[in-house]
């Protein structure tokens, strides 16, 4: 009684998944009925022409196809096999150049911007030797106000002065010259004055000390000394003299060093506030080549209670900024070399060849604040392809030229080194105003920071 008992569970519940498995065929049976009559409802034009696959699906999948490099070492697009497979399903009578291709250019493009970039970034960090020493410290940064300083400042920190304003005429001079130091010239630099260091001891009062570190392959051609006297102070209503000293060292029959006058300026009492400057290149220089005379200087103008109006160092509140200020200005020693560059050029987003385009640098980006001017600037790059009718007129492009095709028995890796890239011909220099590693701030020009032309080479 039992095994009949789950003998007749067993028949109910083989016929309960039979009539599910008939119910569903019945439903797949009716959905491709349905279909088929759809389908014959297709006039029968549309059905010769109406491809079974989109536009949208070839432009996915082509780039990962067709992209490779020639001969040359170029990006070249080769998408003749896969087009023609694509359009067998057309009815079109020519193919065109795929929609895919101004793309992938863009996205080489925009690697080949990454790359300039990063080389820009690592270029500078070797001039300035931030790879060796590090970033500046700039914890502590205080911007001079001495006019000159100001309207440098205001000339170089607008980035489009940097590129294309200041003296078409000279910008276009410099165009055919390509400076071809590895480090930087440093053209100008500022020195705040500071108090005599601790281990020097001095008989004077009103004494200042600059921390002489020029190059050795550097020439000092002008050296300023800035002195400020702030108008709250000048109460004397009769001229003012300011008087610049230098300390030399004892002399042969003197253990006391000696005061001597370098610089004086009289001044009345209504036009004695404000800035002074006074030539001292003869003791920069001396301080440069024998720093043991640098002993420091003596500033002062006295008024009639003896008392020193000239803004000396440590500095605090309003007048910070306005210590004695060093202004020396330098140049390379040899002389540099320079080269005729190429003229092709071009600058246009649509073109395909090889091309200058347009790219911004931000040092704020960086996260570096030691950069005062420019905080951006133009920087260019190239970018395009190179054919053989685009190649300069040089001996390398020549021989490029007239390099033979790879044949079977010279395979394509033969010649894979061998090719036009697009490159700049022609770059130039970028003045730099920063803080450098003594907390001076200095003025350089780095050379070859910026693209002017662009050339297959």
């Amino acid at each position: 009684m039992h095994r009949l008992f789950h003998s007749l569970l067993f028949l109910v519940m083989l016929s309960t998944v039979y009539a599910v498995a008939i119910n569903q065929t019945n439903d797949t049976y009716q959905a491709l009925e349905q279909e088929s009559k759809e389908l014959t409802s297709i006039p029968e034009q549309e059905k010769i022409t109406q491809p079974l696959y989109t536009d949208d699906y070839y432009s996915e999948i082509l780039p990962e196809l067709t992209l490779r490099r020639d001969d040359n070492a170029d990006i070249e697009y080769d998408v003749l096999n896969d087009t023609t497979n694509a359009t067998s399903f057309y009815d079109y009578e020519e193919v065109k150049e795929p929609k895919h291709k101004k793309c992938q250019m863009c996205r080489i493009r925009d690697e080949q911007k990454r790359h300039r970039v990063e080389a820009i970034k690592n270029r500078i960090s070797h001039v300035l030797k931030l790879d060796v020493l590090g970033m500046p410290n700039t914890t502590a940064k205080r911007l001079p106000k001495v006019p000159s300083f100001l309207r440098l400042r205001e000339k170089y920190e607008n980035a489009q002065m940097q590129s294309d304003s200041p003296s078409r005429r000279k910008e276009e001079k410099l165009r055919y010259q390509d400076v071809q130091e590895e480090y930087g010239q440093p053209e100008r630099t500022y020195s705040f004055a500071k108090e005599l260091p601790a281990d020097m001891s001095s008989e004077f009062e009103n004494i200042i000390y600059f921390d002489m570190q020029v190059a050795p392959e550097k020439e000092t051609n002008k050296a300023l000394l800035w002195v400020y006297i702030n108008p709250d102070d000048i109460i004397d209503k009769n001229m003012t003299e300011i008087y610049v000293y230098t300390i030399d060292p004892p002399g042969k029959f003197s253990k006391v060093p000696i005061k001597r006058e370098i610089g004086r300026r009289k001044r009345h009492y209504m036009k004695a506030a404000g800035w002074h400057h006074f030539d001292i290149l003869d003791e920069v220089q001396k301080w440069t080549y024998r720093p043991h005379l640098n002993l420091g200087l003596v500033v002062e103008a006295l008024d009639e209670a003896g008392r020193n109006v000239v803004v000396l160092p440590p500095t605090f509140g309003v007048n910070d900024g306005y210590e004695p200020m060093l202004d020396m200005r330098t140049s390379l020693r040899k002389s540099t070399r320079s080269k005729r560059s190429a003229e092709l050029y071009c600058d246009q987003r649509e073109e395909t060849a090889c091309c200058r385009y347009p790219l911004e640098v931000d040092f704020v980006a960086f996260g570096w604040d030691f950069v005062i001017a420019p905080l951006t600037y133009a920087a260019y790059y190239c970018a395009g392809e190179c054919k053989g009718e685009q190649l300069d007129d040089t001996l390398h492009a020549h021989v490029i030229q007239q390099a033979p095709s790879p044949t079977l028995s010279q395979p394509q890796s033969a010649l894979s080194n061998v090719g036009p890239c697009c490159t700049p011909t022609k770059m130039s220099d970028l003045a730099m105003l920063f803080f450098d590693h003594n907390s001076n701030i200095a003025l350089t020009r780095l050379p070859r920071m910026k693209v002017d032309r662009c050339g297959c080479a």
